[in-house]
């Protein structure tokens, strides 16, 4: 199943097949939505509890820190209410915001809504995020798709965005 025919719903079953994004790099930004502090590096690692020290050895060798990273705080489901995420993306000349988080339900959702009412082009990356259940994730993604979004999957994203280059 292609991103331009999958995670359809009722309303969108007969809807032409959408065009590929053209997302420029420059104007393209990248959102990870939701992910708490108690998933961050902690200054003392003693104060990790060894299921806590487990975890964070099998996370620790996928990826550098993001030093100078942007990191808004929310308080909210959506990223962009009650923060200034609106107005950096705005400032940086970003277009176009890729999604990723969790939970899809609930602030990836609220975040997309808010991202595409305020004319972002928004691509959510449908095995970057989760939900309590499968189910949730595959429903909201339905609901979301081609009114707010496009969903693709990593694989998809990764193909488009060579294209970009």
């Amino acid at each position: 199943m292609s991103w331009k025919t999958g995670f359809r719903s009722l309303y969108y079953l007969g809807a032409p097949e959408p065009d590929d994004p053209v997302l420029v790099p420059a104007q393209t930004a990248i959102l990870i939505i939701d992910v708490q502090n108690t998933y961050l590096e902690r200054p003392d690692r003693a104060s990790l509890s060894p299921q806590e020290q487990q975890r964070y050895d099998l996370w620790t060798p996928f990826h550098e820190r993001m030093h100078g990273a942007v990191i808004p705080t929310k308080t909210t489901d959506s990223a962009l209410t009650g923060t200034n995420l609106r107005l950096i993306l705005h400032n940086l000349g970003i277009r176009n915001v890729i999604c990723c988080g969790i939970f899809t339900d609930q602030c990836v959702s609220s975040t997309v809504r808010s991202l595409a009412d305020e004319s972002f082009a928004v691509i959510v990356i449908e095995d970057c995020c989760a939900a309590a259940t499968d189910e949730l994730h595959r429903k909201e993604l339905e609901i979301i798709n081609m009114i707010y979004c496009h969903v693709m999957s990593s694989a998809e994203f990764c193909k488009i965005m060579a294209l970009a280059k």
